[in-house]
């Protein structure tokens, strides 16, 4: 059993996903301010990139700025219980902590990155964003070493900051998403770009997509679904971008990666366009904005 975690806040709601070796139909999110009174069923995806089942609960309808108490269940296991706050109202303070780079490279670096959570996590943040290479590579292994042994307790023998089941944990994505180091995790024909060689076009990205869950963007292709969002909250508007390559050689920042892919930015791209269109909504009603990319 995987803890909880945190994602979408909004005044009146939020999503929590957990992760189980095994399937849990009867999965839901029990919640309330008192007592855990209310329920809410979660969903039982199985996730063949990681081999793990997906749980994940839509909680709706709630007062703004207001703390919950809640805990997930999978049949007969329930995790600890964890607090959340929905979003802050416009006219309210709030703490935002902006974190990049901690990676999962070795019990060393996973020490230092989870250190780096905790941390954060007594800063009283109302959100976190940690902006790309939380990991070593795209890879299965290196996802559970991150929600189990830095940003959750889930690790039985190594856990880590309960600090994304308290606080909602957003998360970008930086060149090290996209990486995949084992040759088998390559998409099938793909050999040319070393080890970035078709790693998003095939594992590597669908971990990325199944572990958040980040607002749509309208995409024009599904694949980019989640690679790049907005987030608006309290007074404030967070626009998150996925910058790790383009198709235009006059602006290309990768020489791995393939022309296509990721989504493209430069002037004309549909990512550009809708930046530019966040940008316009944000300058009518947010006081700050925030863009953020790795």
């Amino acid at each position: 059993f995987r803890s909880p975690y945190l994602q979408a806040p909004s005044s009146d709601g939020m999503a929590i996903l957990w992760w189980t070796a095994d399937s849990e139909p009867q999965s839901r999110v029990e919640y309330g301010l008192d007592s855990l009174k209310y329920r809410v069923s979660a969903t039982n995806e199985f996730v063949p990139s990681m081999g793990h089942w997906l749980h994940e609960a839509m909680l709706d309808g709630l007062a703004e700025e207001t703390e919950f108490r809640y805990r997930a269940v999978s049949g007969r296991y329930p995790s600890n219980e964890y607090t959340f706050r929905t979003a802050k109202r416009r006219s309210s303070n709030f703490h935002v902590a902006i974190l990049g780079d901690g990676r999962t490279d070795s019990p060393q670096i996973i020490s230092q990155h989870r250190d780096v959570a905790r941390r954060a996590a007594l800063q009283n943040p109302d959100l976190i964003f940690e902006l790309g290479d939380m990991v070593y590579d795209g890879s299965a292994e290196h996802w559970s070493r991150f929600y189990q042994r830095i940003i959750t307790a889930s690790h039985a023998d190594d856990p880590g900051s309960d600090v994304a089941s308290r606080v909602p944990y957003l998360i970008a994505i930086g060149n090290h998403e996209i990486y995949i180091k084992t040759a088998e995790e390559y998409a099938p024909g793909k050999t040319e770009g070393g080890e970035y060689a078709g790693g998003n076009l095939h594992t590597a990205m669908a971990r990325f997509q199944a572990f958040a869950h980040n607002p749509p963007n309208g995409a024009k292709n599904p694949r980019w679904e989640e690679r790049y969002y907005v987030i608006k909250y309290g007074v404030a508007t967070f626009i998150v971008l996925d910058a790790n390559n383009t198709s235009s050689d006059e602006y290309d920042n990768h020489d791995l990666l393939n022309d296509g892919d990721t989504p493209d930015w430069e002037p004309g791209s549909d990512q550009y366009v809708w930046l530019v269109d966040q940008l316009e909504q944000a300058q009518k009603e947010s006081a700050f904005t925030f863009v953020m990319f790795h």
